[in-house]
C-alpha cells in the first residue's frame, strides 16, 4: 500500500517526493557501490581465475611466451607474400 502512495505522489506531485528520494540516494548510493565492487570481485574469482588456471595446467601459450627452447627473436615469417592490392581492399 505505502508503495502504491508514494508511486501516487511521485507521479501527481513530484517535488513532494524529491526530498525522501535524496535521503534514499545518500544512503543506497554508497551501498550500490559496494555491491558492485562485491559482485565484479566474485564474478573475477569464480569465473575467470579457475579458467586461468585450466589453460594454466593444461600449458596454453598462444603467445609463445615460455618457450622450450632458447630463441634469439620471436619473430615469424609471414608464409604468403602480400602485394599492394590486398592493402586497398582489405575486406
Amino acid at each position: 500500500m505505502g508503495i502504491a502512495v508514494s508511486l501516487l505522489c511521485g507521479i501527481l506531485l513530484p517535488d513532494m517526493m524529491r526530498r525522501p528520494y535524496r535521503v534514499v540516494e545518500a544512503v543506497l548510493g554508497p551501498v550500490g557501490k559496494i555491491m558492485a565492487g562485491l559482485v565484479l570481485a566474485v564474478a573475477f574469482f569464480c569465473v575467470f581465475t579457475p579458467y586461468a588456471f585450466v589453460l594454466r595446467i593444461i600449458g596454453w601459450d598462444p603467445m609463445r611466451v615460455r618457450s622450450k627452447t632458447p630463441i634469439a627473436s620471436a619473430w615469424h615469417q609471414k608464409a604468403c607474400k602480400t602485394e599492394n592490392i590486398h592493402y586497398k581492399w582489405q575486406y
